[in-house]
């Protein structure tokens, strides 16, 4: 992918961060030639939903005063990582529960030289009552991790009063949003909107975004 190509769809960035996407691509296939981190296997395809997709999390990131983000589920790094290097003001943490993924997130890390990130390997239903992670986040950021209960449960601990939960889902997602109404209440998450989003390479998906009013 061009630089011009990719700016019209994901917004203007600067030739040096380009390249730094760039690197990250390469480094997560290389990788999931080892491990299965992702099913997309070809580079195209990554760079339509791996990283426009993730970049489109920025805006609502930067709409409010955000130096930690925590993402969970991270998988291959995504969304966190294409984030950190567009954000290199904020620190991101990348949480999975799975060993090989996390060694494999550290080694494109590394490869990349993103400075602002780190991975942490654990559950995300045990980190979030942790002392070290527990109320810490501004935001939290999630893709294609859990049904919407089950990831309010996993997420919820992660954010500081006032803090928000940015999370990717589907296009059609009202069934899940009335599903977890309950959950969100009994964990003093409110939700705030969501987002139609569209992808400007195709594809169409939804952004949940919560409140955290208690902790």
């Amino acid at each position: 992918m061009e630089l011009s190509e990719f700016s019209r769809a994901a917004g203007p960035i600067s030739p040096e961060a380009f390249e730094r996407l760039a690197r990250f691509v390469d480094a997560l296939l290389r990788e999931n030639t080892i491990h299965n981190l992702t099913a997309l296997r070809r580079r195209d395809d990554v760079w339509k939903r791996h990283v426009v997709e993730s970049l489109q999390l920025a805006e609502p990131l930067r709409e409010r005063p955000t130096a930690q983000v925590v993402d969970l589920g991270t998988g291959g790094g995504v969304p966190g990582l294409p984030l950190a290097i567009s954000m290199p003001a904020v620190r991101f943490t990348l949480v999975d529960s799975v060993r090989k993924k996390c060694a494999a997130v550290e080694r494109i890390v590394a490869a990349v030289g993103i400075a602002n990130a780190r991975v942490v390997c654990g559950r995300g239903e045990v980190l979030g009552g942790q002392p070290e992670h527990h109320g810490r986040y501004d935001a939290l950021v999630a893709r294609a991790v859990a049904p919407l209960t089950r990831l309010l449960g996993y997420a919820a601990g992660f954010v500081e009063a006032g803090g928000r939960l940015l999370l990717a889902k589907s296009p059609d997602v009202r069934d899940e949003l009335a599903a977890a109404a309950g959950t969100a209440r009994r964990l003093g998450l409110r939700w705030i909107e969501t987002r139609a989003m569209h992808n400007p390479l195709g594809g169409e998906w939804s952004l949940v975004i919560y409140a955290k009013s208690a902790t």
